[in-house]
């Protein structure tokens, strides 16, 4: 199986064949996102019911300006070269905008055309910035473009792969590239996607029966899933992109279902935050041999968003703080 980009001017679609979504890594239930803009962070907090209030913060975590963003609409929020982004669901169609000054989102693009719902996250790096969504056809799409160029959004190319009994798809940032992920009935399946083209090597993430997704995070060539049992138990799991495995449990409360927050962090390391069981939330540095180290900790079980660039790691809480560590890979 292969999947291609064709590169348009400035921004991709990818088309993937998929069929009914699956309730896997749920959005954050105070929502937060986070990612990257030039010379920083943003760091977006809301939903469909508030709106958005979205925060430019450079490098060491201090703000530039703030967005409130009267959309009550579900949303996907993410970096590119002009500043922060947004894209939802108007009509049955994906509308995407670079955010003006005030906040305003007039200048959408629009794609799709009879989209269902969007793809579970984003990709927001110092590279590109992504964002997904479902047909109701079945198909996969996913909008992208590079962080170096000066302009954001263009008529892109077109092209189509199958991918049989898909039912639900995740993306994520992988350093230069984009991870997908998709569902064929139990299974969890993992490729990598570069600015032009998807690898042909397939990997499968072993989640067992009844696990669901709860966190996933990439670099280059490998992801940190987390999935959750129905008892509560988490196990993480180091996928390669040839498809070897490393499986390590996780100490959340199996009392608190919270997500776990996973991103790449430098091209050897991930970072990740969760609710553990002595009542911490945590932050934690995984590196891909398996060895953790303790980043920071909050006292409360509130979610906490994470995004890095450069050696820098953006903390983000649910409160509306933020918290910038020297991470260097």
């Amino acid at each position: 199986m292969k999947a291609r980009y064709v590169l348009g001017v400035l921004a991709v679609v990818a088309v993937w064949r998929m069929c009914s979504a699956r309730h896997d890594a749920s959005a954050d239930p105070d929502g937060l996102q986070a990612g990257v803009v030039p010379g920083g962070f943003m760091f977006a907090m809301g939903d469909d019911v508030i709106g958005y209030r979205i925060a430019e913060l450079d490098r060491n975590g201090h703000e530039v300006r703030v967005l409130p963003v009267d959309l009550k609409r579900d949303a996907r929020v993410v970096g590119t070269p002009k500043g922060s982004a947004i894209g939802w669901l108007d009509r049955k169609r994906l509308k995407l905008a670079a955010l003006d000054a005030d906040g305003g989102y007039g200048n959408a693009t629009t794609w799709g055309n009879n989209v269902r719902q969007l793809c579970e996250g984003a990709a927001s790096n110092e590279y590109r910035f992504g964002v997904g969504f479902v047909e109701s056809d079945g198909r996969v799409r996913i909008v992208h473009g590079p962080m170096g160029s000066t302009r954001v959004l263009a008529e892109p190319v077109v092209t189509n792969a199958a991918l049989a009994g898909a039912s639900w798809c995740g993306v994520a940032s992988a350093e230069q590239n984009i991870a997908l992920f998709w569902r064929e009935g139990s299974r969890l399946l993992l490729s990598f996607c570069g600015h032009d083209a998807c690898s042909d090597v397939v990997a499968r993430v072993p989640i067992e029966r009844g696990e669901r997704v709860v966190g996933f995070g990439c670099i280059r060539d490998s992801c940190l899933v987390a999935a959750r049992g129905k008892r509560g138990a988490t196990r993480l799991l180091h996928v390669s992109e040839d498809g070897r495995v490393t499986v390590t449990s996780l100490d959340t409360d199996p009392d608190v279902d919270r997500p776990v927050r996973i991103v790449g962090a430098g091209p050897r390391a991930f970072a990740m935050s969760y609710y553990a069981k002595d009542g911490w939330t945590k932050v934690v540095r995984v590196t891909i041999d398996g060895a953790r180290t303790e980043l920071d900790r909050a006292g409360s079980p509130g979610s906490l968003i994470l995004a890095w660039a450069n050696g820098k790691l953006l903390l983000g809480f649910g409160s509306g703080a933020t918290h910038v560590v020297d991470l260097q890979p």
